[in-house]
């Protein structure tokens, strides 16, 4: 069979994710990821990043073609000419709108030219799994390392980007590809919290329970279950609980007695154990959250206790030791109102103004790294001029780098690791000063390079880096934005 592969990256599968309605003199079919048949019986076939036409070798530029993924549906005017695909689709739905920044690269330079993400053409068979998510407003959303998921008013669960692991609850699908939107299926009953963590997903039902998917390598989705879960699955062992958080290789929940259980085969935040285990020296806990390799917990009198590694300082003890598998207090905070754990740092909110602790090399902290070698903070430092804080975020992809959002009633404030515009603002490798990100919103959540936000009316924004999709939309040029995306759904 001959084939014509694009050679420019504009032709990348991006298009096929924009929806659109007509097309009814096109049919679809399907072949690998994802194969198209136009009108005419020719045929054109989408394999990983770039557009494959298959059917013919000249690749006609003049056929009338559509692209399904799942349930969104694209039509074309004409075939998806490598150097045309963006235009030949808005032409086809009327106009696309302006076109996002081109933003940074994968390696915090510029974006590159249509840098878009792959998409996961799904066969008729699986068109279950990526069913249009519910209309029902977001609640809560929260993000992983290339992932994002998020709680509707309804409890279903809905989450979109990389699914290399299965951490959007469905299929791998036969490239593993990233997805839109996409609704989580097996979940007993509605969902009362959601957790990501670096490449699985976690999920409190009504009734106490928690479960889990995604990569299980280390038993973090379930000690006895497979290392690989697409599909929620019950943690055994677990009950009545209220609260769940995850980390890169283990999980945590916190239960309605205050006290903190968790699992997973972690060098960490336990030692060497898969199996469900209560967190020693823990009581009245109302809240938690979990970094990569540390996890904090907020008691009802406002104290703040972390365990897990510590070779940045974020436990806030104080020390640098290297790990402990025991909760230590974090030196100075009494009275904190609320938490958040990045990759190898933390932040508290405590009369709303903000402290920081652990790792700060790209300025995560708030204040200007000291030396060109970065600035590790032992015990809590706080954030200068932030004040009127509601709600604090920290994210990044590893022990190496992070960065950490405030929410404040009318905007957003952002600082750190700004090299894919996960900060919103202009890119650069070091952001210390807080960045304004003009969103008034409800609930902060950030992932390894992008950040997200719920607006009043339940409505997801995500900026950013979004190659893999985990903004919910599609860029169409470069790689990360510093502009909110609305998430494409509900």
């Amino acid at each position: 069979m001959g084939r014509c592969r694009a050679t420019t990256t504009t032709a990348r599968v991006a298009v096929a994710i924009l929806a659109a309605a007509g097309c009814d003199d096109a049919r679809t079919a399907t072949c690998g990821t994802g194969e198209v048949v136009s009108a005419d019986g020719h045929r054109y076939c989408a394999f990983g990043p770039d557009l494959v036409a298959s059917g013919r070798a000249d690749c006609p530029d003049a056929i009338p073609v559509r692209i399904a993924v799942g349930a969104s549906v694209v039509c074309a005017d004409r075939a998806l000419d490598p150097e045309d695909v963006p235009s030949a689709v808005c032409d086809a739905i009327g106009g696309c709108g302006e076109p996002a920044d081109a933003g940074a690269g994968p390696d915090g330079g510029e974006g590159g030219d249509g840098g878009s993400s792959p998409v996961d053409a799904s066969s008729d068979e699986d068109a279950g799994d990526a069913a249009a998510p519910p209309s029902s407003g977001f609640v809560q959303i929260e993000a992983g390392t290339r992932f994002t998921c998020a709680r509707t008013s309804d409890g279903d669960v809905v989450c979109w980007g990389a699914n290399d692991s299965g951490q959007l609850g469905v299929e791998r699908g036969p490239e593993g590809l990233p997805l839109l939107p996409t609704l989580v299926t097996g979940l007993p009953e509605p969902a009362i919290d959601l957790a990501c963590g670096v490449s699985h997903a976690c999920a409190v039902a009504r009734s106490g329970s928690v479960w889990c998917w995604g990569s299980n390598v280390t038993g973090r989705v379930n000690p006895s279950s497979a290392e690989l879960v697409v599909r929620p699955v019950r943690v055994a062992g677990v009950v009545g609980a209220v609260e769940v958080a995850a980390a890169e290789s283990s999980s945590c929940a916190r239960l309605g007695d205050g006290t903190v259980t968790c699992w997973g085969d972690s060098p960490y935040v336990l030692t060497d154990s898969r199996d469900v285990t209560p967190v020693a020296g823990l009581a009245d806990v109302v809240e938690i959250d979990a970094g990569y390799g540390h996890v904090c917990a907020r008691t009802r009198s406002g104290d703040v206790l972390c365990w897990g590694t510590n070779v940045f300082g974020q436990l806030g003890d104080g020390t640098m030791r290297e790990n402990s598998d025991t909760p230590v207090a974090v030196v100075g905070i009494t009275r904190a109102e609320g938490i958040a754990v990045g990759s190898a740092h933390g932040c508290a909110v405590t009369g709303g103004q903000v402290d920081c602790w652990g790792s700060g090399d790209y300025g995560q902290l708030g204040i200007e790294p000291v030396s060109p070698s970065g600035t590790t903070a032992r015990v809590p430092v706080r954030v200068p001029g932030v004040r009127d804080v509601l709600e604090v975020a920290a994210g990044g992809p590893d022990l190496s780098t992070g960065h950490t959002c405030v929410r404040l009633a009318s905007q957003i404030l952002c600082f750190g690791d700004a090299r894919n515009q996960q900060t919103g603002g202009p890119g650069t490798a070091m952001q210390w000063m807080p960045w304004p990100v003009p969103l008034a919103a409800t609930h902060l959540a950030l992932g390894g390079v992008h950040s997200c936000a719920l607006a009043g009316d339940g409505v997801a924004y995500c900026w950013g880096r979004g190659d893999d999709l985990q903004l919910g939309v599609v860029l169409l040029d470069g790689y990360a934005t510093p502009a909110p995306q609305r998430v494409g759904s509900p």
